[in-house]
């Protein structure tokens, strides 16, 4: 199965990509490195160490023999999200693409005009099949089953 993960670059995207690679799925992602510059801009650093997307990228291949397909850009740029979709042709999008705070919330209140789209709409697209939840998994304690039209 085709499988789309905007948010691909964090904690559980990331995860989830070499889960469902590693069980035979063929996995894209796209991310805008938010978090990432967040961190830079208030002189922080992650709690836990990450590498640079093109060296994820190239251990991907390593560990799995395949690639991921991965873009960076904005899921607010309706242009951007109907190309990719339109490139790759996902049958499932698991949308993990968030903007977390935890840089911000350690210095304080956030700035008041920081953007948050926490979801998003693509009129004229709409996905296949949809993700459920139906089992434990190992590595990141749940399952995800993509059930058949």
């Amino acid at each position: 199965m085709r499988v789309f993960i905007p948010g691909v670059d964090g904690y559980l995207g990331w995860a989830l990509a070499q889960y469902l690679v590693a069980r035979g799925h063929e996995v894209a992602g796209c991310d805008l490195f938010l978090r990432r510059k967040w961190v830079e801009e208030i002189g922080s650093h992650s709690a836990t160490p990450i590498r640079a997307m093109q060296e994820r990228l190239a251990a991907f291949k390593e560990n799995f023999g395949k690639e991921l397909v991965f873009k960076e850009g904005d899921l607010r740029d309706y242009d951007f999200v109907l190309q990719f979709l339109n490139l790759f042709h996902p049958e499932a999008i698991v949308h993990l693409g968030e903007m977390p705070s935890a840089p911000y919330s350690m210095i304080g209140r956030l700035p008041p005009l920081l953007p948050s789209p926490r979801s998003m709409f693509m009129p004229g697209y709409t996905p296949p099949q949809m993700l459920k939840i139906r089992k434990p998994m190992p590595s990141l304690g749940m399952a995800a089953r993509i059930p058949p039209l």
